[in-house]
């Protein structure tokens, strides 16, 4: 059988056998674990009693874990995060002698004497690591730390954090409700507590009933804000009237060119057009060229003129969240060579 391993001293006597008949066995494992995994849980355990021995705490530790994930029990935990400990891992440690913790003291009763020694570890760890202590309003949500998995509501242990920022989310069961996030700091020996209100969508100290933060929908939308389409409308808008404005004034360019070229074909023909030469001829294109780009750089004008006002119109009468009427009042109307749009109004 598997035999038990005790904290008779702390921290330098790990992993040391346990003789007593009463507890000479870990917690039976899961009905559904093989009799290969439950003999390898054996070897690797009286494995990490040899490596603790010499004080290869590294490799002890590697041995648990391996056992730890064949058959979860009390013992196994208790030295895991024994091993731990001596390690400097303390985060780990403290997860670990938690769930050993409260689980040999179901099994074995609360005076059994390495559990006791545990506590005196676990303390130890804390004083390592910041702690959150979260409760709920709705059982069956995900915990997640750091985007990685802890569990579900209700937590029996403290989530035990490093030192330093992190994000706490958390996942209902109910769909319809929002997620919520929460970023801690934490230093070593905090010890935080948090009410995960899904309810109202807020996450509170105990006893406070103001909002701490928001739901991660809710930050979400502040995050992309950008993204909203009372900001993505006047950009296009902007962008329409800049390239709109770009072709009028490369075609009002060219009108320009295109009758100053006239000009010159109009003083070679001495204005006599009356038989055609060559002179004529680049009159009349010149001519041409100038009508089409002037009605081209018209046309751009106007509608360089007609985004500009949208946009300046949608920036201003868009309707927002929490604010009062806009007072600013517009006329647009357009100019009379057709070159754009006159906007005429007050703003208050």
């Amino acid at each position: 059988m598997m035999r038990s391993l005790l904290l008779l001293a702390v921290p330098l006597s790990l992993l040391m056998p346990h003789t007593s008949a009463a507890q000479s066995e870990p917690s039976l494992p899961p009905a559904h674990v093989g009799e290969a995994e439950r003999e390898q849980a054996r070897h690797l355990y009286d494995e990490a009693i040899q490596y603790g021995k010499r004080g290869e705490y590294r490799k002890a530790k590697a041995s648990l874990a391996a056992a730890w994930s064949l058959i979860k029990t009390w013992e196994i935990a208790l030295n895991l995060g024994s091993a731990e400990m001596r390690l400097g891992q303390y985060r780990d440690a403290a997860e670990h002698l938690s769930w050993g913790i409260r689980d040999g003291i179901r099994k074995v009763g609360e005076t059994y004497a390495p559990l006791a020694k545990a506590k005196t570890l676990l303390a130890e760890a804390v004083q390592h690591v910041g702690q959150v202590k979260l409760l709920a309003d709705e059982p069956g949500a995900a915990i997640f730390v750091d985007e990685e998995v802890v569990g579900k509501s209700p937590l029996a242990d403290p989530i035990f954090l490093d030192p330093g920022e992190h994000v706490i989310t958390a996942r209902p069961a109910n769909t319809e409700r929002t997620s919520l996030k929460l970023e801690v700091r934490v230093q070593p020996g905090d010890a935080l507590e948090r009410y995960l209100r899904f309810s109202t969508g807020s996450v509170t100290t105990k006893g406070d009933e103001s909002t701490e933060t928001a739901p991660v929908s809710q930050q979400t939308r502040r995050d992309v804000n950008l993204l909203e389409a009372r900001n993505i409308i006047p950009i296009s808008l902007g962008g329409l009237t800049a390239i709109s404005g770009g072709i009028a004034l490369a075609f009002t360019i060219k009108a320009s060119a295109a009758n100053n070229a006239a000009t010159d074909w109009a003083l070679r023909t001495g204005g006599n057009c009356d038989v055609p030469s060559p002179a004529c001829t680049g009159l009349a294109d010149a001519h041409e060229r100038r009508n089409d780009a002037n009605r081209i750089a018209n046309v751009a004008w106007v509608g360089a003129g007609m985004f500009g006002a949208a946009t300046l119109a949608t920036v201003l009468f868009w309707p927002k969240a929490n604010s009062s009427t806009s007072g600013a009042s517009l006329r647009f109307a357009p100019r009379a060579d057709m070159r754009g749009v006159m906007v005429t109004g007050t703003f208050e």
